[in-house]
Formats: C-alpha cells, structure tokens, sequence
C-alpha cells in the first residue's frame, strides 16, 4: 500500500476492502479509504474512524476580521488573511493530490475566483445558507474554475454552500465554469444571483459522469448549461429547484447538441419563458414539475433517442425529435390508445387524438364487421377511421398512435 509522510505522521491510502496496518505505526497515523473518502486515526491500539470535520485536511474559519485555515492534521495555523479568496486557494493549492476543505459556518467575502486544477479536491460548507461564499464584490467570470482544459480532472466536490453573485449584467458572472473534469459532485448549494448575457450558475465544458443534486438555484441569468462536445456525457442532474423570473427568456437547463445520455430527473422550475432546452441525443427527462406561467414553454426538445416519461408539464412542450419515447406525461404523452364509435350506417369517424403532434403510427382494430378499414386526414389534432362495410349497429374501434 502507498504510504506519504505529513510531518512526524504516516499517511496510508487503501480500499475499504484491504487490512489496515497494526504494526510499525505511531500515534496520529491516518489511513485513507480511496472508495469511501472514510479517515482512520490510529490512537495507539486500534484504528478510529474521524469525524469529517476532524479528518478535514483544512478547516477554513473566521476570527475577527481574518479568516484562516487550520490544517486539519497538526492543527497549525497556515494561511491566513482579509480575503477569502486568498485563504481557500492557497489551502486548495495546499493540496496537489486532493483533500477536504471544511469551511465553517459565516459569509465570506471573495474579491475573485478560485481554481481548482487537483484530482479529488471537496469544498465542504456547514450547510446552504449557514457557510456562504460572498462574490458580490469580485469582477466578472467564473467565481470557481475545475480544470484546465488539458488534463482531467476527477473526484471534485462542492458542497452544502451558498454562491452569491454579484447581480449585476453588466460585470457577468457564472458560479461555477468545469472545463474538462468527470465525476464532479454539486450538492447542496444555493446558487443565486450570477447575471449576465451568456452566463449560466454551472457552465460545464468536457464535463462527464457528473450529479448536480439538491440544488437551489435563484435568480440566475441561465442555472445550467452543458455544451456540446462528446465529453459532456453521462451527467446526473436531478431533485433541483429551477427558479427564474418570469420575463427571463434564457433557458434555466440547456444541454447543447454533442452531449449525450443526461438524466434530468425529479426537478422542479418555476418562473422564466423557457424551462428545459435538449438539443443533444439518447437523455432521459423523468418526473419534473413545471409551475405555470404565462407565455413559458416547458420542455423544447429535438435531436434523436429520449426518453420523456412522467413530467407534469404546465405550459405546453415544443417536441421536433425523432425516435423518441414519451410517456405518463401530463398534458403531453405518446403513444396513446382511446375507443371511438363508428355510428349505424356510417363509413367514417373522425377521433380527437389529443396528441402532441401528429401521430406517426395509427393502429385501428373494430370490434365487429367493418370489412376493410383504414385511416385519413391525420393532422395534430385528430385522424379519420374509414371503412369499406357500414356497420348496422354502432360499432366500437379501438386504437393506437405514436407521434
């Protein structure tokens, strides 16, 4: 197993499923399990699991009008300062093959962005809305940047926070940019009040194998944005809430054409003109809820391969994909199946599909005597069920269509 020194203590790094040393070790030890981001302490005898806070590799805090960073491990003191900013990336910087930065509870001010360019690096609060980080007075761009564009970077984390922008369109800002790292996780935060044309809260650029979950996001000029290049795959967003103001024409989850197989699931939007904009292939789009406002659309979809499926749609749906499944939806779902009459002496009837679009397939099977039977005049609205032998009774039809 790999072994580091941290000053007088041994560091070891190993799977869960591996023995732990018991021999030839010193008080303070740490072992690391790289599965499950548990810490062990060895306390003389045996190993001690670590509180998170206590096994953080950092523990931000403010006293007075300084704010510091306490290695978690000696308990020193190692940077401290006025700026926020300062503080958290040199502890960041502190950290070239990753750790946990616990930031204590209290709003911290951040004159500018920080970078995060390490495999494995958590920012951590106490919670939204209880541990913030203020950038309302630094300038414009992304207020937290995960990646160089040249190397991946993995296993990074923000966490159980508030964002705050500057709210101001002309100084735009996103919170967070990604640019070329997988298996990020956003959870927890409160991200509000980053404007600006062009700008979204999380801009992902060659982001993959990603979950954006329990988030709040408020007032944003765009919330989400996933961008178009076969390296924004796989990503999770899910059990989000979406709010805009309701003239906001920008849409609040945009996954550009390129990405593939995202799953958008279990959200809630409120506000805006737009709510959901896929133009990328092969996603799901699963149990959103969409508040109504006047003149919004709640999903515009194209591309090819998706799978819509028990959306409570509001305010209506803008569909020209192909080879796509929707379902269970309310206000907007295929295939559908219904019955219709063909009266008594009659050759024809005309069925109100209530349907999306208009149907592709059409399946009519009467259950009598028709002789041959066929459809007509399908449109978005309705289709015409003929046949060659007028029924002497009223005669039940039952059907099937897919958009």
């Amino acid at each position: 197993m790999p072994m580091v020194e941290i000053g007088v203590r041994k560091k070891f790094r190993g799977l869960s499923t591996e023995e732990k040393p018991t021999t030839g070790l010193d008080v303070g030890d740490i072992w690391v399990e790289c599965d499950t981001a548990r810490q062990y302490i060895w306390d003389g005898s045996k190993w001690v699991e670590l509180h998170p806070v206590e096994a953080a590799s950092y523990i931000i805090f403010q006293e007075g009008d300084y704010v510091k960073a306490k290695n978690g491990l000696t308990g020193q003191i190692e940077f401290s300062g006025t700026d926020a900013a300062d503080v958290i990336q040199n502890a960041i910087d502190a950290l070239p093959t990753g750790g946990l930065i616990f930031i204590r509870r209290g709003t911290y001010s951040l004159s500018k962005g920080l970078t995060i360019n390490a495999h494995g690096i958590i920012l951590r609060g106490e919670g939204p809305d209880i541990t913030t980080l203020d950038f309302s007075q630094a300038g414009s761009g992304a207020m937290i940047t995960i990646g160089d564009g040249v190397a991946r970077k993995d296993r990074i984390e923000v966490s159980f926070m508030t964002l705050r922008g500057r709210n101001d369109a002309a100084v735009p800002q996103k919170a967070i940019y990604v640019n070329y790292a997988a298996y990020l996780l956003f959870y927890r935060l409160v991200i509000h009040y980053f404007a600006g044309s062009g700008m979204y809260a999380i801009h992902g650029t060659k982001m993959a194998h990603s979950t954006i979950m329990d988030c709040h996001f408020w007032n944003n000029n765009g919330a989400v944005l996933i961008d178009g290049t076969t390296d924004n795959t796989a990503n999770k967003i899910a059990f989000n809430y979406f709010y805009a103001t309701g003239a906001n024409p920008n849409p609040q989850l945009y996954i550009k054409a390129g990405s593939a197989l995202n799953r958008i699931i279990g959200n809630l939007f409120e506000g805006g003109l737009e709510r959901i904009r896929v133009e990328a292939n092969n996603n799901v789009i699963m149990g959103n809820s969409f508040e109504y406002n006047e003149g919004a659309v709640d999903l515009v979809i194209s591309g090819s391969g998706h799978l819509v499926i028990g959306n409570n749609f509001t305010n209506g749906v803008n569909n020209t994909t192909t080879n796509s499944l929707f379902a269970r939806n309310i206000v907007y779902s295929t295939p559908k199946c219904g019955t219709a009459t063909m009266p008594a002496g009659a050759t024809s009837v005309t069925v109100n599909h209530g349907m999306p679009a208009t149907p592709t397939i059409i399946v009519v099977t009467p259950r009598g005597n028709l002789g041959s039977v066929w459809v007509s005049a399908r449109d978005s609205t309705s289709f015409t069920i003929n046949c060659s032998s007028a029924p002497t009774v009223d005669t039940i039809v039952d059907w099937y269509a897919e958009v």
